[in-house]
């Protein structure tokens, strides 16, 4: 199991690099708090989970054709042995995703030409466009089993297992990729005991934002004005980031982030995070994070 845990690792670290957060985290849990700086953070640390398993890895393997790690789920009717939109959740992570004949990464890659942020929505319908301009694409589905020598198991149990598991993460891609997928991550959350409508305090906003800035930062601006997608949320009054970071600390923080190298690269316009200032119309909370699934 250790062997195992540690060659997942290192192959995980190949496709998406690890950032070193701890002085970040320590720097933000240590500023002002108010009544709206540290609610919600059961709700954050799920849909923490979810954006970096879910939404990160697939904009990852639509931008380099390679995911690992991909978070999936699904309920199961039991009597009838089927998925359904209701049953018993189960879920599991997918060891890695492909594309199979990557014909598409050069108009996509132009597509992200000098785009310093990525907006979401506007990424899915450009990513709607492309792919079907490209059918002789494949999605490669594998499972990854660590084993002390290199051959397969003689054992037609545990291959076919293998190729069960497989197969289920197929059908749970299908299911999550339809109508019904937003849904299914309200009913997710739920099961989970999360509260829908509590937003996320303004500390896990600035953790999030810091952590992805140039996938999330465009959707935080139209929650700001108002003109995110339609969810009702609860109003609350000092949803303002300059309620809990100033000038200075902004600055202290752009200090701490140079060593990312998408960071620095930035013009410093692109990343100041002063341009939250001001209350913001549509507060954080778990529908939004589901809504971007």
């Amino acid at each position: 199991m250790k062997l195992g845990n540690e060659h997942h690792e290192k192959l995980e670290l190949t496709t998406h690099e690890y950032k070193d957060e701890e002085r970040l985290i320590q720097f933000i849990n240590g500023l002002p708090s108010n009544e709206v700086s540290d609610i919600g953070t059961s709700e954050f640390a799920l849909g923490q989970d979810w954006f970096e398993k879910i939404i990160l890895r697939v904009y990852t393997l639509l931008t380099t054709g390679y995911a690992r790690e991909v978070l999936v789920h699904g309920y199961l009717d039991l009597e009838q042995g089927q998925f359904t939109k209701e049953g018993v959740l189960v879920s599991g992570i997918i060891d890695f995703l492909k594309i199979e004949g990557d014909q598409m990464s050069e108009e996509v890659e132009y597509y992200l030409q000098g785009k310093t942020r990525i907006e979401i929505d506007d990424f899915i319908k450009e990513m709607k466009e492309i792919i079907p301009k490209y059918p002789d694409q494949g999605l490669v589905i594998g499972e990854m089993k660590t084993r002390s020598f290199s051959r397969l198991p003689n054992q037609s149990s545990v291959i076919e297992g293998a190729k069960l598991q497989v197969s289920y993460y197929r059908r749970l891609l299908d299911i999550l990729s339809g109508a019904t997928s937003y849904q299914m991550m309200l009913t997710n959350a739920s099961r989970r005991h999360q509260d829908l409508d509590q937003p996320i305090g303004l500390k896990h906003v600035l953790k999030l934002l810091i952590k992805h800035w140039w996938l999330i930062g465009d959707d935080l601006m139209q929650m700001k004005l108002g003109v995110f997608r339609p969810l009702p949320t609860r109003p609350l009054a000092n949803y303002d980031l300059q309620s809990i970071i100033n000038r200075q600390q902004i600055e202290e923080l752009d200090q701490m982030m140079q060593g990312e190298s998408w960071w620095s690269q930035l013009p410093p316009g692109a990343r100041d995070i002063g341009a939250l200032y001001g209350t913001m119309a549509t507060a954080l909370d778990t529908k939004v994070l589901c809504a971007s699934q």
